[in-house]
Formats: structure tokens, C-alpha cells, sequence
């Protein structure tokens, strides 16, 4: 389990893509959504996509995840996404006030219709 106090968060959308990224200063965790094309689903990126500071990349997505009230962050990862990559998921802490807005860009990026978000 990779574990992250994220002293760096936000959202953002440049170029249609969504974007929620936890940094601490040295590492970095983002996951991403965006329009999904022909290309994409030829490629097996039909999926939002989680990535790290070093380039690893995965679009099998998680297991499961949850944001709890006391600002653990905890991501699964699928297993098809722990072998691209290369750990189980990631247990994050950020502030309890960025709670809700975590939550919801979690909710937006995994929940909605690929062609919705």
C-alpha cells in the first residue's frame, strides 16, 4: 500500500479531462476522466485513468475506495491495475475540511457515464 499525506490537492478540467491529484511535494497520485473515443476503446483506456508522478499508468481502475469523514482517503486498486501499477493501492491523509470535495470529484470521475463526465 503506497501512503501519501497529501500536502498538495486539487481539481481541475483542461482539455475535457477531469483531474483530482494528491501530491506531498515529492510523489504524486492522479486519477482522471475524460470523452472516450474509438482510439481509446481500441486501446483498453475506456476507463478513467489513475497515474503517478513517476509515469506509471493504469485504466483498470479500483476495487473499491472511500473517502472517510476523518480524511483517510483509501484507494483498492483492481488486480489488473496493481500489475500496471506495481502496488495495491494507496492510503492517503489530507485535511478533514477537503473531505466533501474529495468525495465528490471520487464520485464524478468513477461513477459517472463515460460520456457524461
Amino acid at each position: 500500500m503506497w501512503e501519501l499525506v497529501a500536502t498538495q490537492l486539487a481539481t481541475g478540467t483542461e482539455n475535457d479531462v477531469f483531474t483530482l491529484g494528491f501530491g506531498d511535494g515529492e510523489h504524486a497520485l492522479m486519477v482522471m476522466c475524460g470523452p472516450i473515443g474509438d482510439l481509446d476503446r481500441a486501446l483498453g483506456q475506456d476507463n478513467y485513468c489513475i497515474t503517478t508522478d513517476d509515469g506509471r499508468t493504469s485504466y483498470r481502475g479500483f476495487e473499491r475506495w472511500a473517502v472517510h469523514d476523518d480524511g483517510r482517503v483509501e484507494l483498492v486498486f483492481s488486480p489488473a491495475a496493481r500489475d500496471d501499477l506495481g502496488f495495491d493501492g494507496a492510503a492517503i491523509t489530507i485535511p478533514a475540511g477537503d473531505v466533501t470535495w474529495v468525495r465528490a470529484a471520487l464520485e464524478r470521475i468513477t461513477a459517472a457515464p463515460q460520456a457524461e463526465r
